[in-house]
């Protein structure tokens, strides 16, 4: 017999989620966007999102295009805000009566209440971040909610979920169909920058080309760098000293996601095409220092190892958005996560993939 939550209708039928970006974000929304439609197969999910997110989003799992959609941001109060009446309006027009805001901000939340009208406190719910008043070290001993399931939170209490039965982000793809690893190498994602925003968040430059030349040149490896306009003087850099392929800022997410899913390992730091990959199925390696690794991790359905610098530096996981620290000090964090481990474990997961004999180890 089926649960009772499925033989009684909800009083919400059309569910819209508001998060705007970033990449990381909407992979880590994606497992709650499944969940719904496994226990609520009757309600209707739509998805609000920047523009540069909204092809990617609607190639989730039991998404539409139909049911994304993009939020403009023009300059200028005015705009802005009839732009927000425009959609309140379509949003409306299509029967969306439930509202759960994952990117809670004044305008977000006249939207909501614009959609929504008075029936805004039983038919919506907010997402607020869990935040610790503990730094460094002392975070560690901390239990946490990942970022999966703190977006799932508001979610659940809405529509009176039970608990998430797959917490691994999932992107579809044809990755079962990638090229023979004996006729085309083992091929290896490097995704070397983290954005503009989150320098402090980057594994030396120096570091990502004594891994590359290792991975060429002593294990055989192919490596192909991912990434955005804003790695592509890093990638380029790489790609000059290196016998890397370089494709930072060539592709679309949905033509990266496509590279992707002919690869056989990922590695980069705590930034979006790292979580892609890691949904798109690959085996990922990420280097993590000023971002917790049990908040902001990669998860996937194959194997994830997040390396993190040694417990006897007190300072990390920071979380903050440039390093305090002084002189040789400063990026500890992340220059104490050495080349060495990272290779240890690409032979690790090399061999697991495709065998001793088909990569140099």
């Amino acid at each position: 017999m089926a649960p009772r939550s499925h033989l009684v209708k909800h009083p919400i039928q059309k569910l819209l989620l508001i998060r705007l970006g970033a990449m990381g974000d909407l992979i880590h929304l994606s497992p709650s966007i499944t969940e719904i439609q496994r226990q609520r197969p009757d309600i209707e999910v739509h998805i609000l999102t920047s523009p540069a997110f909204a092809e990617m989003v609607s190639g989730f799992e039991g998404m539409t295009a139909d049911r994304v959609w993009v939020f403009e941001k023009p300059s200028g109060a005015l705009a802005s805000y009839k732009n927000i009446g425009d959609m309140a309006r379509k949003l409306g027009e299509i029967g969306i009566d439930g509202v759960v805001n994952l990117h809670p901000s004044f305008k977000t939340w006249l939207l909501t209440r614009m959609i929504l009208g008075r029936s805004k406190g039983k038919r919506s719910s907010v997402y607020h971040k869990q935040k610790l008043r503990k730094k460094g070290s002392r975070q560690r001993t901390i239990s946490r909610r990942h970022a999966v399931d703190d977006f799932y939170v508001p979610v659940q209490k809405l529509l009176k979920l039970s608990k998430m039965a797959d917490h691994a982000p999932y992107y579809p793809t044809n990755r079962s169909q990638q090229q023979d690893t004996a006729a085309s190498g083992f091929w290896v994602a490097v995704i070397p920058g983290v954005g503009s925003k989150r320098a402090n968040r980057a594994w030396p430059l120096r570091y990502w080309r004594r891994l590359i030349d290792s991975l060429v040149q002593e294990h055989g490896c192919r490596v192909v760098l991912i990434g955005g306009q804003a790695e592509q003087q890093t990638a380029e850099m790489l790609a000059m000293e290196t016998n890397a392929v370089n494709r930072c800022g060539d592709y679309s997410i949905i033509e990266t996601i496509e590279v992707l899913s002919h690869c056989h390992l990922a590695i980069g730091g705590d930034t979006g095409p790292v979580h892609l990959a890691a949904a798109v199925g690959l085996p990922v390696i990420s280097v993590f220092g000023p971002t917790a690794v049990s908040r902001t991790g990669p998860l996937g359905r194959d194997r994830i190892e997040a390396l993190t610098p040694p417990q006897s530096l007190g300072c990390w996981p920071c979380e903050l958005s440039e390093c305090p620290l002084p002189g040789d000090q400063y990026l500890s964090c992340m220059t104490q996560v050495t080349v060495e481990e990272v290779i240890a474990n690409c032979v690790s997961i090399g061999k697991e993939a495709v065998g001793k004999d088909q990569l140099q180890v």
